[in-house]
C-alpha cells in the first residue's frame, strides 16, 4: 500500500506546493498595488486562498477514486464485473457525494492557515521594518522584494504536511469506500507502518484490530474510528499516519 502511497504523496505535494506559491504571488502583487494597507486594514482577510482549497479537494479526490479502484479490484471474485464495470458511474458518483463530508471538515481550516500564514510572513517584515525605521512606502517594498523568501520556504512544509496526511486519509477512505461499493461481506483489519518510527498506539492498534467484523469501529488511542487518518481521531492520532486499511473476503 505504502509503494502506491508514495508516488501519489510527491505529485500531491507539487500541487499544494505550486497552490500555496500562487497564494504568495498574489499576496504579493496585492501588496505591490494598494501598499501595506493590505495588512494594516484587515484586508488580508479578503486574501484570495481559493487556489490552496481547490487544489486540496483535487488531491484528494483523485487518491480517494484511484484507492477505490485499488479496494475494488482487491476482491478477485468480482474481477470480471470490474473489467465490464457498467455502474461505474454511479459508485463513483456514490463515493463522490461522500467526498463532500470529508473536505468540508477540513477546507475551513486550511482555509485560516493559509490565511494565518500570509499574515505570520507578513508581520515578520513590518515588525523588521518598524525596528529599523523604515517608511511604510520602504516596508510594502521589502515585502514585494523579498517576501516570497520566507513564504516559499513555509510553503513547503504546509505542502508536504497536507500532501502526507491527505494521501493517507483520502487513500483509507477510498479503499473503504471502494470495497463497500461491492457489498460484499468482509472483516476489516488496521495494517501498521512496523518500521520503528510507527505511534505506539498504531501498532497496538494493528493488534487490537485484526480481521473485526465490517461494521465494527476501530479503537486507536482510546478513540474509535472507521479508518487510519479518520477525522474522528484527534490530531496526536491522525496526522502523518503511514497505517492502512484492509479488508478480507468472508467465506
Amino acid at each position: 500500500m505504502n509503494r502506491r502511497r508514495k508516488p501519489l504523496t510527491e505529485r500531491n505535494y507539487r500541487i499544494m506546493r505550486t497552490a500555496y506559491l500562487k497564494v504568495g504571488r498574489d499576496f504579493v502583487d496585492r501588496v505591490k498595488r494598494f501598499g501595506i494597507q493590505v495588512v494594516t486594514d484587515s484586508d488580508l482577510k479578503k486574501a484570495d486562498v481559493q487556489p490552496v482549497i481547490d487544489a486540496y479537494k483535487q488531491i484528494v479526490e483523485d487518491t480517494a477514486l484511484r484507492f477505490a479502484r485499488v479496494g475494488r479490484a482487491s476482491f478477485p471474485k468480482q474481477r470480471k464485473d470490474l473489467e465490464n464495470d457498467l455502474t461505474e458511474s454511479r459508485w463513483v458518483r456514490d463515493i463522490r457525494g461522500n467526498l463532500v463530508n470529508l473536505t468540508s471538515q477540513f477546507s475551513e481550516r486550511l482555509y485560516g492557515t493559509a490565511v494565518d500564514e500570509l499574515m505570520r510572513v507578513a508581520q515578520i517584515y513590518i515588525d523588521q521594518g518598524i525596528s529599523t525605521g523604515m517608511s511604510i512606502e520602504s516596508i510594502a517594498d521589502l515585502i514585494v522584494k523579498d517576501y516570497l523568501d520566507i513564504y516559499g520556504e513555509s510553503s513547503k512544509w504546509m505542502a508536504r504536511h497536507v500532501a502526507q496526511t491527505e494521501t493517507i486519509r483520502a487513500s483509507n477512505f477510498g479503499t473503504k469506500e471502494g470495497v463497500n461499493s461491492l457489498g460484499v461481506e468482509y472483516t476489516q483489519s488496521w495494517l501498521a507502518t512496523n518500521d520503528g518510527r510507527e505511534r505506539e498506539t498504531h501498532a497496538q492498534a494493528a493488534i487490537d484490530n485484526d480481521h473485526i467484523p465490517s461494521d465494527q469501529l476501530f479503537r486507536v488511542g482510546g478513540y474509535e474510528c472507521e479508518y487510519p487518518g479518520d477525522p474522528a481521531l484527534p490530531p496526536e492520532e491522525s496526522i502523518n499516519c503511514r497505517c492502512s486499511w484492509t479488508a478480507s473476503p468472508v467465506d
